[in-house]
């Protein structure tokens, strides 16, 4: 299409043809008289100009009435958008008659299996102070993951510390959680054998073996027994083995630095992420009450250090939130990254916001499609939004770049010629383009991994909206209301300084504007009087009086 503008303007100065417009200087391209060679062409040349330019003395009906109908659309999209919320319920990746989640549900329904297996193990720690990552490299997650910080003042030895350690291990079973993630009205699972809590059964042991109390011996003593009772193979009966023993009990190069309680919860690890984010609160209210006992019996944080809820569930739960969460900062960095890859590329201001404001219909529109299908924003919808965001920028970006194209590469100053230029020059490449990324997308669709049909259905929803509001609403827009001559670029903004004199130099007089102009005349001329004095210039190059020639600024 910009082959064969250039190739009939030089044509049109060849022969001497008049512009049809006023305004900057050029010649009437002939490239609606070319006729197309393919369907792409036709459809831009004889159905969408001609309909999008249909007129009424100065106002397009179509082009205006498109412009306010998906504006409205885009407004009630982004109301529906806002009840995007991550989903109540598991993630599942697989359909429902997918074997590999029919022979999982049938063992667990069929089969004898582990009282806690499908239940969540959460550990509370003593003695370890923080986890140092300062080396850690997000962008390398697999290296220099970090060390864990001991606290110095770790002991267990004091009466305090062990009767801090008792508490947690008397009251967890009993600390109530209402969340509705836990199966049963207590955080713990309510079994016996839930719970894995060593100092009890130690005391117990340490009495039998040296006739007095952990209280009682020196701390040596109570170390050097410890130690023993942490390699012993089961010689308490408390259901421990040396393997949870060794966990349980930490020495490090031959210290005391660390000691945790293990238990079961009543949280099914099958549960949404929001429930089990929510029974997270609830076990981290029990480790806040294990310290507040701490510190009401003497075991400070000096000796026992505040313990807190661990658990490779948690991991799960964060990885899930951030996910969701990357999809929203995907989002905020898209528009100001957008912004500024548009202002560069086309170097006005005005276009670059309706730009802005095109791709902010795109994706509430996307958005508001989840909602309308009931669907929710899950792991596999955010990962697949971040990826298919990109197709919410390229098509307004093209036109954009075309519709400035217009005026610096071939001289068209008004709305209309623009319009024209930026639809036969990238209209049929856009077209082309979104057909050729929806057809990608179907494939996806008949995925058995249900991220694929996920990725694929917003994929396609957001090349429809990207052509839907590049081509009408950005287009339209622009043929309504955008940016003539030099009006809106850095340069005109960073020249006139908000001048309204400035301003009103700026703009480009056609036969469309030239009422506008006589007006704008009538009203300023006594200021326009005053002002050429001071120049000690005439009314020539300046604007037109009622019964002058065309001239430009």
């Amino acid at each position: 299409g910009d082959r064969k503008i250039k190739h009939n303007n030089a044509n049109d100065e060849q022969h001497g043809e008049q512009p049809p417009h006023g305004g900057m200087e050029r010649k009437a391209s002939e490239s609606e008289e070319h006729h197309p060679e393919d369907w792409l062409d036709k459809f831009i040349a004889s159905a969408y100009i001609p309909l999008m330019t249909v007129k009424r003395g100065r106002y397009y009906l179509v082009a205006m009435a498109i412009v306010a109908a998906l504006f409205a659309y885009g407004w009630v999209s982004f109301a529906f958008s806002l009840f995007l919320e991550p989903p109540d319920e598991s993630a599942q990746f697989l359909p429902d008659d997918n074997m590999l989640v029919i022979v999982p549900e049938q063992i667990s329904e069929d089969f004898l299996a582990g009282e806690f297996s499908q239940f969540a193990e959460v550990r509370y720690p003593f003695g370890i102070d923080r986890f140092d990552r300062g080396d850690f490299n997000v962008y390398e997650p697999g290296q220099d993951r970090g060390e864990v910080r001991f606290s110095g003042q770790f002991d267990l030895y004091p009466a305090a510390a062990q009767q801090t350690f008792n508490f947690a291990c008397d009251t967890a079973g009993g600390f109530s959680c209402s969340d509705s993630a836990c199966s049963f009205s207590t955080l713990m699972f309510p079994s016996p054998g839930a719970i894995k809590c060593f100092l009890p059964s130690f005391q117990s042991w340490f009495l039998s073996r040296n006739n007095m109390t952990t209280t009682q011996a020196t701390r040596e003593t109570f170390l050097s027994e410890l130690m023993a009772y942490r390699g012993a193979d089961n010689e308490a009966d408390d259901g421990l083995s040396r393997p949870d023993k060794l966990a349980l009990i930490g020495f490090v190069g031959g210290e005391l630095r660390y000691v945790r309680i293990d238990f079961y919860t009543s949280i099914k690890t099958d549960e949404s992420t929001v429930d089990k984010a929510e029974a997270r609160e609830t076990a981290d209210d029990f480790a806040d009450a294990v310290n507040a006992y701490a510190r009401s019996v003497g075991a400070d944080r000096f000796s026992m250090g505040d313990t807190f809820s661990a658990s490779p569930v948690w991991v799960g739960v964060e990885a899930e939130l951030g996910i969701v969460a990357g999809f929203y900062q995907g989002l905020i960095i898209c528009f100001p990254v957008a912004f500024a890859v548009m202002l560069a590329s086309t170097q006005n201001l005005v276009l670059s916001l309706v730009a802005i404001g095109t791709i902010f219909f795109i994706v509430v529109s996307v958005l508001a499609t989840i909602v309308w299908q009931g669907n929710q924003l899950g792991i596999a919808e955010a990962i697949a939004g971040v990826i298919v965001i990109g197709f919410s920028v390229d098509y307004v970006i093209h036109l954009g770049h075309s519709f400035m194209d217009a005026y610096h590469g071939y001289g068209l100053p008004d709305r209309a010629s623009r319009f024209n230029h930026a639809a036969v020059g990238m209209g049929g490449t856009v077209i082309a383009g979104g057909i050729t990324s929806f057809g990608a997308a179907l494939p996806l669709l008949s995925s058995q991994h249900l991220f694929f049909p996920t990725m694929g259905a917003l994929m396609a929803a957001t090349v429809a909206f990207s052509l839907t509001f590049s081509l009408l609403f950005f287009m339209g827009f622009l043929l309504v209301a955008g940016p003539e001559g030099g009006v809106g670029e850095v340069v005109w903004f960073l020249r006139c300084c908000f001048s309204e004199e400035c301003l009103r130099k700026s703009r480009i007089v056609t036969a469309e504007t030239e009422e506008d102009m006589y007006k704008m005349q009538d009203a300023k001329r006594e200021r326009e009087l005053l002002l050429m004095q001071k120049q000690g210039s005439g009314m020539g190059g300046g604007g037109r009086g009622r019964g002058g020639k065309e001239c430009t600024v």
